[in-house]
C-alpha cells in the first residue's frame, strides 16, 4: 500500500479517491501495552496515516486542476 501514487489518476482521481478511502478504514492503533509489539504496530499505523495525508493532498491538488480547466 506503501508508495508514491504513479499520476495515472489525473483525470478525476476516482481510483485514487477509492485507495485513500479504504487505507483511511483500515487505520487503527493499539494500545501499547496490551500487544508485545504495540508500539511497532502503531509505527506502522502512524508511517500509513502519514501516506494516507499524502494521498489526499494529491487528491486536492487534482481536484484543483480540474477546476482551473
Amino acid at each position: 500500500m506503501e508508495g508514491a501514487d504513479s499520476g495515472t489518476e489525473e483525470c478525476g482521481g476516482g481510483s485514487t479517491e477509492a485507495r485513500a478511502d479504504a487505507l483511511a478504514g483500515s487505520i487503527h492503533f493499539v494500545d501499547p501495552n496490551a500487544y508485545g509489539n504495540g508500539w511497532e504496530y502503531n509505527q506502522h499505523q502512524l508511517r500509513r496515516r502519514q501516506y494516507l495525508d499524502q494521498l489526499k493532498k494529491q487528491l486536492a491538488e487534482q481536484k484543483k486542476k480540474l477546476e482551473n480547466i
